[in-house]
């Protein structure tokens, strides 16, 4: 059986083209040489100056490198997404419908604790309510808007006179209803503590009262039995609106 042995030896090109290994090593050992000799010796003036000029050169290299790192970080940290903005200052309350809202790049560092998650994606919730005051250009988060509120099955809207301030409330609270005169023993809810009693357990804000101030007029639906209770109760004594 025979047996292939491979007999190439390194440098086996150099025998292929007339030159012998021992010579191309002394050929490129006298290169050197001949290159040591020309910039002269080691405390020469010309090979001062070489190393001056490399040694510049490298930090030169060095300084690019840590520029480019620099501006790779800034331009990290001004990384962009698109999201959906406000395109018009909106006052919590207001009704916000497609139109009051774009998309537009925004820097990733202004979102700051908020999520990304977090941040309104598509307009198919809208018309919807603000629940803040929104500027022109922040971010759209989704619990900025609420659902524009729907008057529930088996509710009534009525029109109710608030002894509290009314600023506080939104479209879209459910609040309680207390009456400061009370309420005949067979209606609801008397507490022992004084006169005033509890005269609607749910209603819902249909809409943002339009004046902030006490004795404001508020859109609310309940239950009809409820409406018939709040109704004839406002006429006789003030009704002060209870958060749940």
């Amino acid at each position: 059986m025979w047996t292939v042995v491979d007999k190439s030896v390194p440098f086996d090109h150099i025998g292929r083209f007339g030159l012998r290994l021992s010579t191309s090593i002394r050929h490129h050992r006298e290169m050197v040489t001949d290159f040591l000799h020309m910039i002269g010796p080691a405390n020469s003036l010309r090979r001062r100056r070489l190393t001056h000029v490399v040694r510049r050169a490298i930090i030169a290299v060095a300084a690019g490198v840590a520029v480019f790192a620099a501006l790779m970080c800034v331009v990290g940290s001004q990384a962009t997404r698109t999201v959906m903005v406000a395109a018009v200052d909106i006052a919590r309350g207001q009704t916000v419908d497609a139109d009051m809202l774009r998309f537009a790049q925004v820097p990733v560092s202004d979102v700051g604790g908020w999520s990304w998650n977090a941040v309104l994606d598509d307009v198919s919730g809208l018309p919807g309510v603000a629940q803040v005051d929104i500027a022109a250009g922040q971010p759209i988060f989704g619990s900025m808007i609420r659902a524009q509120p729907v008057v529930p099955d088996g509710f009534t809207v009525i029109e109710v006179r608030l002894a509290s301030a009314a600023g506080v409330l939104t479209a879209g609270d459910e609040i309680a209803l207390a009456s400061a005169v009370g309420c005949a023993r067979d209606e609801h809810d008397e507490t022992a503590a004084d006169d005033a009693c509890v005269l609607v357990e749910r209603a819902l804000v249909m809409r943002e009262p339009q004046d902030a101030t006490t004795d404001a007029t508020t859109t609310l639906a309940m239950a009809p039995n409820d409406a018939l209770r709040v109704m004839s109760s406002q006429e006789v004594g003030a009704i002060v609106a209870v958060a749940r």
